[in-house]
């Protein structure tokens, strides 16, 4: 590995190479995480603020994710606010979520931040497990509520959560936060009675 640090100038140059193909430029910012070290760190956020630097931009947010989300999430963010591709934002987001603490981190950064709905949407469907970040989502991408398919997915997903946990009632706390104007939705408990059958004896000796 060592070896490749002499290389890592080249990876640069080749990375910062508007006249490269794509896919070339997109395999030196491959190269240069590889390397794994601050000086290549650099060179990739050096790389984000490059006017030329549109079409690789996605690939590089999810260098850096991998190598310093920490420092980096501010400059992420703001590459998901672009204009993009579902495929891009989908695998930035998984990058994101795949680094340790990331959920927590993120929550924290986008309290007062603005992010696309688009770029909200998609954070809110692979982000499925952690409702604090489904409801710091919501707010920073201003999804009105029932009029986005993220509310969709961010509902069957508390919803989803709910029900394993073997407590039905809990997620409307999620759903219902003050301030968010959300309403309740019926949810199927179909499934959760099977593990509580003292509901529906109660209901027959009731209705006997």
């Amino acid at each position: 590995m060592w070896k490749l640090h002499e290389f890592e100038g080249r990876f640069q140059e080749k990375a910062g190479d508007a006249s490269a193909f794509t896919a070339v430029r997109e395999a030196a910012v491959d190269a240069l995480q590889s390397l794994d070290s601050l000086s290549a760190c650099q060179q990739l956020g050096d790389l984000l603020r490059q006017p030329d630097s549109v079409s690789i931009r996605p690939r590089i947010a999810r260098s850096l994710a991998s190598l310093n989300l920490q420092d980096s999430i501010d400059s992420i963010l703001n590459v998901m606010n672009e204009p993009d591709r579902e495929a891009d934002l989908r695998a930035i987001w998984q990058t994101l979520l795949q680094q340790k603490e990331a959920e927590l981190l993120l929550v924290k950064t986008l309290r007062g931040k603005i992010l696309s709905p688009s770029a909200a949407t998609m954070g809110i469907r692979e982000a499925a497990a952690v409702p604090a970040l489904l409801l710091a989502l919501e707010k920073a991408g201003n999804l009105a509520a029932f009029e986005s398919p993220a509310n969709f997915e961010r509902t069957r997903a508390l919803a989803r959560q709910a029900i394993i946990g073997g407590n039905p009632e809990s997620w409307r706390d999620g759903l219902s936060p003050a301030g968010t104007g959300l309403r309740s939705v019926p949810l199927n408990r179909r499934r959760w009675r099977k593990s509580r059958p003292e509901l529906d004896v109660n209901r027959r000796q009731s209705s006997g």
